[in-house]
């Protein structure tokens, strides 16, 4: 694909992710639509810079970047919870195909989220793309549902491109954003496992890794957003701590995070996701910040 301007297309757009790569995207020179609304009996309501614009105005689209979703780590996980957690990933992406397909405008990529927790608790195991997802948990179900879905965009001739993302770092947005407050405050306990692995990857490295996929027609499928060097709980709290100047203090029990949080506290933040990029690091992308100390650095 050109490097010259591109018409990118992102639903979520106001969300922490989607505003941070609409931003970047943009600064690159990039023309980008934000997707304000869809319905079943009309075409997607496109804005750009505040003047709204119609599907049909498109000549085409060169990548579709899809980010809407329910926050998966915002309460407690209900059956009414879940369910709007499924609707707003698999039904939103179904109704975004037929909306695509019915008025032609087919993205020669498309760029769906997904998230790491697809492979589950596995423990110390490295975990690449080729690996296999894991089918017992809700979360990981919900990632392999969603990403079958995203798939059906590359019969009507896109490159598609699950995007799994890992824990992002940033100081206004996602589980760093936070940890912050009550750190600053000393209450610094920790949640997790001490041994349980993170993958992490600070926003800046996503906004550019977004970029290197739509621009590598060689990239397709499954790609882990996430740095080569996954760190375990009590480094990563470790150097958050002496980077904040304030004392570790001990991590929560599991079984508190379990009775506090439910399944969803089970499932976040006591699962051990140990993943490597490997598609990103075959196609010679290079991360700004490759360590937790450079990251944390950068960002506080």
């Amino acid at each position: 694909m050109s490097k010259s301007s591109l018409t990118i297309l992102i639903s979520g757009a106001s969300g922490f992710v989607g505003s941070h790569v609409r931003a970047y995207l943009k600064s690159k020179g990039h023309t980008v639509f934000s997707v304000k609304r869809w319905s079943q009996n009309s075409s997607l309501e496109l804005d750009l810079d505040g003047h709204s614009k119609s599907m049909e105005d498109l000549n085409q689209i060169d990548a579709f970047i899809h980010l809407s979703g329910e926050n998966i780590a915002s309460g407690y996980w209900t059956e009414r919870r879940k369910k709007m957690l499924k609707d707003s990933r698999i039904d939103s992406t179904k109704w975004l195909i037929e909306k695509l397909q019915r008025f032609g405008k087919i993205p020669k990529v498309f760029l769906c989220a997904s998230a790491i927790g697809i492979y589950g608790d596995r423990k110390d195991q490295v975990l690449t793309e080729n690996t296999n997802a894991f089918t017992n948990s809700f979360l990981s179900n919900l990632c392999i549902n969603w990403e079958n879905e995203a798939n059906k965009v590359s019969l009507l001739g896109s490159r598609v491109i699950n995007m799994r993302f890992g824990m992002i770092l940033s100081k206004d947005g996602g589980a760093l954003y936070k940890m912050l407050v009550p750190f600053r405050m000393g209450l610094t306990f920790k949640l997790g496992k001490r041994k349980q692995y993170l993958s992490w990857i600070n926003i800046t490295d996503l906004q550019r890794a977004i970029l290197f996929c739509i621009e590598t027609k060689q990239i397709s499928g499954p790609v882990n957003f996430c740095t080569e060097n996954p760190v375990v709980a009590e480094e990563f709290y470790s150097c958050l701590a002496k980077k904040l100047d304030r004392w570790s203090l001990p991590f929560v029990p599991n079984f508190l995070i379990s009775i506090i949080f439910g399944q969803m506290g089970a499932e976040v933040f006591l699962k051990s996701a140990r993943c490597i990029p490997d598609k990103l690091i075959q196609h010679r992308f290079r991360f700004e910040d490759s360590t937790i100390k450079k990251a944390l650095d950068h960002i506080l």
